[in-house]
């Protein structure tokens, strides 16, 4: 008993650091760094001009620039556009320039060529041009909006998501849901992984050979119970009306740790009382 005192204090304080870890640091800096992230990639024209790479802004484009400018014009270009698969158009131009105002973004190219190839089609068509704009609204729209992802949001909008939340396709109520659980969870486990190391440690008789095995056992034991909590937070994704299980972990690791105690306990409590 004198023992478990001093780890019950130390597994509240882990418990606690973890909360606030979990429900309070995580959340706050994901967002942050998503959004300053998010801030970084919606400049469309930084994530465009860079020599000499095959670029994939997005499905089914390409782009290859040869050289570029301090002014922002760029030369050699080569674009293939497969987005439409039945209609693949490739691109070739002298120089281009980036233009982008509010309602619109276009790569406008000069001098060059658009060869069109129709699937089906043996001939290859090919249609010179002085100018060419090419539309991009739909990348730009695509950078400038961005889902938050379950970690990035708080306890309580986790544990009852709205409709604003599930309106996006990405993530369901059973991400959110089990993200939530899964923050009040890992605390409980923190909270009882001490008693478990120390309940593992006195199991048993003392042995001059060490504790060795006893402690791989311990070690191997809380592996198991994370291992434990990720299947069943994958689980509960799948199924949210499952989400009291999520704290089948940590109510494991404190049931054996109370059994080991007393065992540990009641075995010393005889050997006292079979002394002369």
């Amino acid at each position: 008993v004198a023992l478990l005192r001093p780890v019950a204090l130390f597994g509240a304080l882990i418990g606690l650091a973890t909360a606030l870890v979990m429900m309070v640091l995580v959340p706050k800096s994901g967002a942050i760094l998503a959004e300053r992230t998010r801030a970084i990639r919606s400049d469309l024209a930084n994530a465009l001009i860079s020599e000499r790479q095959f670029l994939h802004p997005m499905g089914g484009l390409t782009l290859f620039i040869t050289d570029t400018g301090r002014t922002g014009e760029m030369a050699g270009i080569f674009l293939n556009d497969q987005r439409d698969r039945l209609n693949t158009v490739t691109y070739w131009a002298q120089r281009a320039v980036l233009i982008t105002d509010e309602s619109k973004t276009q790569l406008v190219m000069f001098d060059g060529v658009a060869q069109s190839h129709a699937n089906g089609e043996p001939a290859l068509t090919s249609v010179k041009f002085a100018q060419f704009a090419f539309d991009l609204s739909d990348l730009a729209a695509e950078r400038a909006t961005r889902q938050r992802t379950p970690r990035e949001y708080f306890i309580a909008d986790l544990l009852r998501p709205s409709a604003a939340m599930l309106a996006s396709k990405r993530y369901k109520a059973g991400d959110y849901v089990a993200e939530g659980h899964n923050q009040l969870a890992l605390p409980l486990l923190a909270l009882a992984f001490p008693a478990l190391a120390l309940a593992g440690v006195l199991a048993g008789p003392f042995r001059r050979s060490g504790m060795g095995g006893r402690l791989f056992l311990t070690v191997a034991g809380a592996t198991a119970l994370m291992v434990l909590a990720t299947l069943v937070k994958n689980l509960v994704v799948r199924s949210p009306e499952l989400a009291w299980i999520s704290y089948l972990a940590p109510v494991l690791a404190g049931t054996v740790a109370l059994v080991l105690l007393l065992r540990g306990s009641s075995a010393t409590i005889g050997k006292i009382g079979k002394k002369p």
